[in-house]
Formats: C-alpha cells, structure tokens, sequence
C-alpha cells in the first residue's frame, strides 16, 4: 500500500501544545455556532402582530418584545465576549472542561424560550403571570452566570490556564466574574417588586459586561 507524505513537525515545535491549540480552537468553534444559533432564534420569535388597528400602533404596542429582545441579545452577546476571554487564556481541555462547556451552551440554547415568555406576558394584563414569567427570565440568567464561573473555575482549578495568566490576573478576573449571578439574583427578586424593574434591572447588568475592563498587563 503506497503510503501519503508525513506531514513535517516545525523545528521546535511542541506536539502537545499543538494538540491542545486545536483542541481549544474546536472548543470555540463548537461553542460559537451554538451561539450564534441562540441569537438568530431571539429575533426569529419577534412576530409580527395581528388584530385590528394600523400596522404602527400593532408595532408599537410589541414593545415588550423588543425590550426582552434587547436584554437577552446583549446578555448572550456579553458572554460570548467572555467565553472567547477564556478560550482566548486557555492552553488546553480536558473531559471536565468539555463537559461544562455543554452545560453553558445548554443554558445559553434554552434563552430564546424565557425570552418568549416574557415578551408575551408583559403584553397582558395578569400581574401574576408577569411575575412569574420575569423570575423565569432572571433565574435563566443566574444559571447562565453560575454555569459561566463554574467553567472558569474548573479552568484554574486544574491548570489548564497558560502561562502568562499570573495568579494576580486569575483572581481578578474570577471576583469580576462573580459579579454575575449573584447580581441576576438580585434582579430575580425584583420581580417580585415589579416584573419590568426587574427586566430592565437585568439589562444594566447585562450592559455593564459590555464595557471594556481594565485587564492586567499580564493578560494579553
């Protein structure tokens, strides 16, 4: 059997790290297409509206569609920004990893459902319901925070950060990121305050993930 050409190793070249690179590299990928496919299907459930009146005041009265709209494009978009921050810092995977990278996508994959929910109900009138539906909304996103840090802390915690992540700049990015559930839990019990406080409590936090923050040196 006649056999291909063996594909050259560079001089100097680690095997090992250019196993975990693309290792890392389809981590991303994976997760990226899920993602994207996450966000596609939030604006997929803004419908036009039937009934009577002009197609300006049925637009109009969709507000609360667009508003959750809003808030779960920029909380999916904000992770994303911070996935590709770990992706970015990690040098290689391992069972654990992958494994919890399912449990984020799969929080992130069930978004446009509560996001639905909530746009629906705040068209109505039930108090009730809408409260219901704004505790749907906010308990999806603690999930999403503690499934975030949970990823990120296996991360440290088994060693599968590169070598220019200082100890320094690891624990600083972890108290940054423990910003997020515990404030999605706080904006869950504003729900029970008013349904549209705690949604729109949910999109400040949402926006401040957003801004740039000011990284260590040390993290490229």
């Amino acid at each position: 059997m006649k056999r291909g050409p063996l594909t050259a190793i560079p001089t100097g070249a680690n095997p090992a790290r250019t196993v975990d690179a693309a290792s890392t590299g389809r981590v991303e990928a994976f997760s990226d297409g899920v993602i994207a496919i996450a966000i596609t299907l939030l604006v997929l459930e803004i419908a036009v509206p039937a009934g009577g009146g002009t197609l300006l005041s049925r637009l109009a009265e969709q507000w609360p569609v667009y508003l959750a709209y809003l808030v779960s494009f920029v909380v999916v978009g904000a992770t994303w920004l911070s996935h590709h921050a770990i992706m970015r810092d990690v040098r290689r995977v391992d069972h654990g990893l992958l494994v919890l990278n399912l449990g984020l996508l799969l929080v992130i994959s069930f978004i446009p459902f509560p996001t639905k929910v909530v746009g629906e109900e705040l068209l109505a009138l039930d108090l009730g319901n809408q409260r219901t539906a704004a505790i749907l909304y906010g308990l999806t996103f603690f999930a999403l925070g503690v499934a975030f840090n949970a990823l990120w802390w296996w991360a440290r915690r088994h060693d599968l950060l590169s070598e220019h992540v200082t100890p320094d700049a690891a624990a600083a990015r972890s108290r940054h990121f423990r910003i997020g559930p515990l404030a999605y839990a706080v904006t869950t019990g504003l729900a029970f305050v008013h349904p549209l406080v705690s949604i729109a409590a949910t999109g400040v936090v949402a926006f401040s993930f957003l801004v740039p923050t000011n990284q260590p040196k040390d993290i490229a």
